[in-house]
């Protein structure tokens, strides 16, 4: 067959236009409004979410080139290397995936250009055996189903396997992770989980296997047992790697450098990706350390952007390509607000919640702190407006007595109006 018959004869380069299509919407509308910019991991993994649309692409077109070696009995009557005879028939299936690929990975380089260190090869790595994975998937079906049940069913598997397990309530969260589609969007502070890409990996080698056991064998109904098992057994053994994963796949980064010599006493660990911004950074951090500092709440001396390191600092969130000043005053106020009470809870601290965090946003004037101020009820209003006309050391008083009420199931204290502060009650 000639090259150009074989590419207007194959499914994947008429595709090829649709596919691409998808690809650059879904990184316009998804990928580059919403990803961390300046880190070479989310533009990685983000642009990984792609395989969701070029795999199928790829299950399709193995599926298609199967069904027809199949019907014409080639792999039967050929004297040539089976796996090369059907790497042959792959060419326009490959090329066609990787330029969708590529497409999606060059997209999303444009959010992380300049920031240290480049792309993060072994998410490509697992994006590119998951696609083999699916290539092997199709083969499979090609070779073990009538060509138009085969199609069908391929469409319909990817369907699930893609969007289905990650959109539905019927799968549990983990399920996505076996596709490989799924690596998280990693803030600066965070990476992959391994076990979110072991599972892909785990999942894909299954599928290869189904692949290379009905091209290779010549006996079609041992190689079609041989198969499912193969395909049963790594998808089994992917989901015991991602069953313990929850809808962000993403674990704390390590290895973050901290300042030979402190700053005003205030000791600032950064990730190389915010050196850019090290002299604003380094100045806002020692204003908002010593402004919390001197309302009594002494916060470490060590201020670091990794979430675990070192264990004696106080983490910030801190993103870069974003202005320094407002990430600062807003990591601090992260850094100083409890994490959310569980819907479980009967009762609900809410009056003190939203005065303590328009408290907190006023101190470190964030970006909104007004329009935040300008948004709440009228009580908290009130009592915010009184707990700023008190001094700094009261202030940091009024603080440390209703954070507690920010961890428990309860109502909203006496403390919260400053005046209760003298009789200590609590409603």
């Amino acid at each position: 067959m000639t090259t150009a018959k074989r590419w207007l004869t194959s499914l994947s380069p008429w595709l090829a236009v649709p596919m691409i299509v998808l690809v650059v919407s879904l990184n316009l509308e998804d990928g580059l409004r919403f990803a961390t910019r300046g880190y070479w991991l989310t533009a990685t993994t983000v642009a990984s979410e792609a395989v969701a649309i070029t795999g199928v692409v790829a299950a399709l077109g193995a599926t298609w080139e199967a069904s027809r070696l199949r019907r014409a009995r080639v792999l039967a009557l050929t004297s040539r290397n089976r796996l090369l005879v059907v790497a042959e028939a792959l060419v326009p299936t490959v090329v066609v995936v990787l330029t969708g690929t590529l497409v999606s990975y060059a997209m999303m380089a444009t959010i992380a250009l300049g920031a240290p260190g480049g792309p993060a090869w072994h998410v490509v790595g697992v994006n590119l055996v998951a696609l083999t994975g699916i290539i092997g998937w199709g083969l499979f079906l090609g070779f073990a189903l009538p060509p138009t049940l085969a199609l069908a069913v391929c469409l319909a598997s990817t369907y699930v396997w893609y969007f289905v397990t990650a959109g539905s309530g019927s799968f549990p969260l983990w399920a996505r992770y076996l596709s490989g589609g799924f690596l998280g969007d990693p803030a600066v502070w965070g990476v992959t989980d391994p076990r979110a890409l072991g599972a892909a990996l785990v999942s894909a080698l299954g599928l290869v296997t189904a692949g290379v056991c009905v091209v290779l064998s010549g006996d079609r109904s041992r190689a079609l047992v041989a198969g499912s098992l193969a395909v049963v057994a790594a998808v089994g053994g992917g989901s015991l790697v991602a069953r313990p994963l929850d809808h962000h796949p993403v674990v704390p980064r390590t290895g973050i450098e901290c300042d030979d010599a402190p700053v005003d006493g205030v000791t600032v660990c950064l990730w190389p990706e915010l050196e850019a911004d090290r002299e604003t950074l380094v100045a806002e951090i020692v204003r908002q350390h010593q402004t919390f500092s001197a309302m009594g709440l002494e916060p470490p001396s060590t201020v670091s952007a990794a979430m675990e390191e070192p264990q004696e600092g106080i983490w910030i969130p801190l993103a870069p390509q974003t202005d320094p000043r407002s990430s600062v005053a807003a990591g601090f106020v992260e850094a100083f607000m409890p994490a959310a009470l569980p819907d479980s809870c009967e009762e609900f601290p809410d009056d003190t919640v939203v005065t303590v965090l328009a408290w907190l946003r006023t101190v470190a004037e964030t970006e909104d702190h007004e329009e935040y101020r300008a948004s709440i009820p009228a009580e908290p209003a009130r009592y915010l407006d009184e707990v700023l006309e008190l001094p700094p050391g009261e202030q940091g008083e009024w603080y440390l007595a209703n954070r507690p009420v920010m961890e428990t199931c309860s109502a909203d204290p006496d403390t919260l109006d400053p005046r209760g502060l003298d009789s200590g009650a609590t409603s």
